[in-house]
């Protein structure tokens, strides 16, 4: 080998010990966790190809191999610590927030149903009752009463948003109400209010904003995290508004998400009958009636259901908020199914596009 290219590995070798000599066991992980979290497919896809190129680059001499040799322990040692934990698609802080706060929220959740408020959790029915009456009175304070003092008696950080455009942050909520309130042509009526275990779901209708469902989280009596549909994207609210038949509370929660995996999942839509009454009542734009008026919407707007991401049902009323494609578009649906006698029998909703991002950095499920 000539002098000159053994002159250029010596240096190489030089330079290759003193930055090695410079990476720490600490770094060493951390970037190794950071390549495992981008998911396992990946990396066991991109490691060989990288050494490749890494060993083509710098294997002139056999005098690499025991830098090499040294590295490839280094890196595989780090990762093996994090393979022997489940992959997480998303990860980071935001994904261990969101799996603290929703996915551990309301009990247990149905086969295949995202976490959070699951019917028939076996929650205790008191704390959902106290819930519900602590969500209520302090909306009533805030909205109706107009007192932003009500933001310090029944919020508390961190106030987890899952609205596109608000931060999770307790103060930036409560300068936002001091303006919002304040307004004179401001108004609110609360419509419907339905609580399982830790979440409490508020069908209301807003003077500038229209019909929105609000989900609230509760913990040690405070509200900590909320959950929004969109303005201007609801159904109207015309209908029954009181709670019955709390009895029936997990029979009701079944028979909802059965026909969600059946009719709107799977797609059986001759199935429908066997879980919408024969006069059934669908609010959202509709000429038909009966189920085929659930029919006739879901066909229309080319709705395909995904997942279930929460259910709060509460005696006949029963609330699911799932992703779905709409035209092609990525939603997220609010649904808010009565069920009487067996049978569900009326059906309001509301939608929002999946955002890009969020300023808050969670999604809006």
């Amino acid at each position: 080998m000539p002098e000159r290219d053994m002159s250029r590995i010596e240096r190489d070798m030089s330079r290759i010990e003193r930055d090695m000599s410079r990476i720490s066991a600490r770094r060493a992980a951390e970037a190794a966790r950071g390549l495992a979290r981008r998911g396992r497919d990946r990396f066991e896809v991109r490691a060989p190809r990288i050494a490749s190129r890494r060993a083509m680059r710098y294997a002139v001499s056999m005098h690499f191999a025991p830098w090499l040799g040294l590295a490839a322990i280094c890196f595989f040692v780090a990762c093996s610590g994090e393979r022997d934990d489940p992959p997480d698609g998303r990860g980071g802080a935001a994904s261990d927030t969101m799996m603290a706060a929703s996915g551990g929220a309301g009990g247990g959740s149905p086969a295949g149903v995202g976490g959070g408020g699951a019917g028939g959790s076996g929650c205790d029915p008191e704390l959902a009752r106290a819930n519900k009456a602590l969500v209520g009175q302090a909306l009533d304070e805030l909205l109706v009463d107009k007192d932003v003092t009500a933001v310090d008696r029944y919020w508390a950080d961190p106030y987890l948003r899952h609205h596109p455009g608000a931060p999770s942050d307790l103060a930036a909520f409560r300068t936002l109400m001091s303006y919002e309130v304040a307004s004179l042509g401001f108004g609110y009526e609360r419509l419907r209010t339905l609580a399982e275990c830790d979440l409490v779901v508020v069908h209301g209708r807003y003077s500038d904003a229209g019909v929105i469902f609000d989900m609230y989280r509760v913990k040690d009596d405070k509200i900590v995290e909320h959950w929004d549909s969109n303005t201007a994207e609801a159904s109207d609210a015309a209908g029954p508004t009181e709670i019955e038949d709390e009895a029936l509370t997990a029979q009701n929660s079944a028979l909802a998400l059965s026909f969600i995996d059946a009719v709107l999942v799977d797609g059986e839509h001759a199935r429908v009958s066997e879980f919408l009454d024969a006069s059934y009542v669908e609010h959202r734009y509709a000429t038909a009636t009966g189920p085929a008026a659930l029919i006739e919407y879901v066909e229309r707007d080319y709705l395909t259901y995904h997942k279930v991401h929460h259910v709060v049902a509460d005696g006949n009323f029963v609330f699911t908020l799932s992703e779905v494609s709409r035209g092609g578009g990525a939603y997220g649906i609010y649904d808010l199914f009565r069920v009487d006698d067996g049978a569900i029998v009326e059906h309001w909703d509301s939608r929002r596009i999946v955002p890009a991002s969020t300023d808050s950095e969670l999604p809006i499920f």
